[in-house]
């Protein structure tokens, strides 16, 4: 077993089960003993190898970048991603106001300045995503290829809430320049973009609302 475990150092997914399929044909095909004991661990080390290889497809999404550069649009679950991203770009997309409308990355091309940019939603991410809850290994691996990132945050929520999706991001190794769009500015009572900004001290904060082009 250990000339068998020297073999498997380094390998992953189909060279991995290549490796184990390989030494279980080596072996002697006893149903006791050693040797059936040995081949039961070979093929459960396949099994196992398969299941990783499958995950590993699972947990990535592919994004095609476009554009003069990538930036993402970063919160929890009803955020305000979506609006945003449908009044900036006009893109086609599935609005509610209720969490998870969006389920998976949403890309778009906007203009801004002049210069062509890629905006892409990730759907809501939550506590646990950087250990896969939510499928959020997969949505964290599109965000690990962006440019910079759009925090979004309803201006009238817990800031908490954002310090969740930003503990996640940082759990992820993810260290991407960012900026915090307050949404829903339109249905915010007085003080509560301040409030926000001195809640959040080092990210600059700038309040959006879909219905008012001038925040766009």
């Amino acid at each position: 077993m250990q000339v068998i475990k020297r073999r498997l150092i380094g390998k992953e997914g189909t060279e991995r089960i290549k490796v184990l399929r390989t030494a279980l044909a080596e072996l002697p095909d006893y149903k006791n003993g050693p040797f059936a004991d040995i081949r039961k661990w070979v093929n459960d080390e396949i099994e196992e190898a398969r299941v990783r290889k499958g995950v590993v497809h699972r947990d990535t999404i592919a994004v095609r970048r476009e554009g003069a550069a990538q930036v993402a649009l970063v919160g929890a679950p009803n955020a305000g991603k979506s609006s945003l991203l449908h009044a900036v770009s006009n893109v086609q997309i599935a609005i509610g106001n209720y969490a998870f409308t969006t389920l998976r990355p949403v890309p778009a091309l906007t203009r801004i300045g002049g210069v062509l940019v890629q905006l892409v939603e990730i759907p809501g991410l939550i506590e646990g995503a950087h250990e896969d809850r939510g499928g959020g290994k997969a949505l964290l691996g599109v965000l690990r290829g962006a440019d910079a990132i759009v925090f979004c945050q309803d201006v009238s929520g817990p800031p908490d809430v954002l310090s969740t999706v930003r503990a996640e991001v940082e759990a992820a190794g993810i260290d991407l320049p960012a900026i915090l769009a307050a949404t829903k500015m339109d249905e915010a009572a007085p003080g509560a973009l301040e409030r926000l900004r001195v809640a959040v001290p080092d990210l600059d904060v700038v309040g959006v609302s879909i219905i008012d082009d001038h925040s766009l």
